[in-house]
């Protein structure tokens, strides 16, 4: 990776100034971020937990960070997390490239541009589309085969890119009507998830006739025959009632929602039960960031150390 100059330094990332914009994007020092403590006198890496602020300090004025630039964090092999802003506009080129320990990431509905290979070469297996999402381009994984789950819990306007999800999952508030089928390749889906208990009629043209008839749609418990009575989603025939609460707990560490680091979390809480990061259950409390379903049914994260 050859070197950057930077202009802004702020808590452990690195900025460029771009006068064009009265703005600043991250970047790098010429080398990967890390984070390591010293052990019998030497380095061990630790997994990297980033807060992308929504604005920094540039020559005495405050300006939006409005951008990842191009290989910010290509090959920061710990990076595990990261919360983007919403003031975040454009992520770039190989931005996350090789990142290995990065598993999901929510992108702000502020974002227009996702460039080529962004996310190329991570285990990226969650994307989080939350608030609604209307970037023209998409193009995360350059010509990779995505691995990962597509969460659209608002809308999707229609991008230039085609984007190959293994499983689509529709938040409850998401917009049928505004469903771009032509962002979506559907080759490759094993699993179409909705979460709502009340659905909208789905136009019959959002999915092949390839994909109603041979991929499952799964759906919350007690609702499988509202389903089949609902334009559009009766044309499925694959309709399965689920925990699709479960389903959603895997989105949650990619949601930009903070998280507490604090050591232990009892059932003096309300706690009912707690997943990792990949949503599988936990017996007791694991290093790293931990999700817990209260008796109330809602859910939080929390960072253990």
């Amino acid at each position: 990776m050859s070197a950057r100059a930077y202009d802004i330094e702020s808590d452990g990332l690195y900025y460029n100034y771009d006068a064009e914009t009265n703005s600043a994007y991250v970047t790098n020092n010429g080398s990967p971020y890390r984070s390591f403590t010293i052990i019998d006198g030497k380095e061990r890496d630790m997994n990297l937990y980033l807060d992308v602020p929504d604005s920094v300090v540039y020559n005495g004025r405050k300006v939006a960070v409005k951008g990842i630039g191009e290989g910010a964090f290509e090959s920061s092999l710990y990076l595990r997390f990261i919360s983007l802003p919403k003031t975040l506009e454009y992520i770039g080129a190989r931005a996350f490239k090789n990142c290995a320990s990065l598993e999901s990431i929510h992108l702000p509905s502020s974002v227009k541009y996702v460039r080529d290979e962004a996310l190329s070469g991570t285990y990226v297996g969650i994307i989080c589309l939350k608030d609604g999402f209307d970037a023209v381009e998409f193009n995360p994984f350059g010509d990779e085969h995505a691995k990962c789950t597509l969460y659209l819990g608002g809308s999707w306007e229609k991008s230039t890119s085609i984007f190959a999800p293994r499983d689509l999952l529709f938040g409850t508030t998401f917009d049928t009507d505004k469903y771009h089928p032509e962002n979506i390749d559907e080759e490759r889906l094993d699993c179409i998830t909705s979460m709502s208990t009340t659905p909208k009629a789905l136009p019959a043209e959002s999915f092949s006739d390839a994909t109603y008839k041979n991929v499952p749609l799964h759906v919350p418990y007690g609702t499988k025959s509202i389903y089949e009575a609902t334009d559009g989603w009766k044309l499925f025939s694959l309709i399965e009632e689920v925990d699709v609460f479960e389903e959603y707990l895997k989105t949650q560490i990619a949601t930009t929602g903070e998280h507490s680091a604090i050591e232990n979390v009892t059932d003096d809480n309300g706690e009912a039960c707690r997943y990792n990061i990949r949503g599988m259950k936990l017996e007791s409390p694991a290093k790293g960031i931990n999700i817990i379903k209260t008796n109330n049914g809602k859910a939080r994260k929390v960072m253990m150390k």
